[in-house]
């Protein structure tokens, strides 16, 4: 407002001036003003305009700034999305996902992944069962089986327990989780390949048979449990 005001006293003033001269017949200083007036005009409007500018200048950097803030934040949300569907594909593309102490099975129903033999026996070659399942005396299957025979994983999982057995039952033990409610347990092992919240894959050595525990020689004893309550493991080996 101080500008225009400025602007205007000096047209005023100018304008007076010229036309003063002009009445007097002086054409040639009249000229003399309006010359000066333009340059007094063009002077006043670069000194307020000046700032103006430098203003917009600011302001033209500080948006261009958080433009590119905006950007890179973009940028970094594209990131963590492709970052996620790496992830989830993988996670999708796993044999098993472990999640605390909840895995999930594949997308196949429980009843086709464990319905008419979907474990690996966890002893290759030939199996001998020297005691079958009859609970609640025995709740597994002894496998006969030299001592510090390879023991398998019987399907993929995550090791929800390892270590020696306080009862003195099971001896040295590893349990494996297959989700949905589903583990197995491999009993009276002389020494243990694997650790608590490894995954591991259905025929993976994770143990090695002894006689450890409550033991007459030595065997594995195989268990397969589902919500906590053991079933009958040959109803799911293959």
């Amino acid at each position: 407002m101080a500008w225009l005001t400025e602007i205007f006293i000096i047209i005023i003033g100018g304008m007076f001036g010229y036309y003063t001269l002009i009445a007097l017949g002086n054409k040639h200083r009249a000229q003399m003003v309006k010359v000066f007036l333009i340059l007094m005009v063009s002077i006043s409007t670069l000194q307020h305009a000046g700032p103006a500018v430098a203003r917009m200048g600011v302001h033209y950097n500080e948006v261009r700034d958080d433009v590119q803030s905006l950007t890179n934040a973009i940028n970094s949300v594209g990131d963590a999305r492709n970052k996620l569907n790496e992830v989830t594909g993988n996670i999708g593309n796993s044999s098993i996902v472990n999640f605390g102490s909840n895995p999930k099975l594949p997308a196949k129903s429980l009843a086709e992944m464990f319905t008419g033999g979907h474990l690996e026996w966890p002893i290759s070659g030939k199996v001998v069962i020297s005691q079958s399942f009859s609970p609640p005396d025995h709740h597994g299957i002894d496998i006969a089986t030299p001592e510090r025979t390879s023991v398998m994983a019987a399907r993929d999982g995550w090791v929800r327990e390892t270590g020696v057995d306080p009862s003195g039952i099971y001896g040295n033990y590893v349990m494996i989780d297959h989700g949905g409610g589903w583990q197995t347990l491999y009993a009276h092992c002389s020494e243990l390949k694997t650790k608590q919240g490894k995954n591991v894959f259905a025929k993976d050595v994770i143990a090695l048979s002894g006689d450890t525990g409550n033991s007459t020689g030595p065997h594995l004893h195989f268990e397969v449990r589902f919500g906590g309550k053991t079933v009958d493991p040959m109803a799911y080996l293959k």
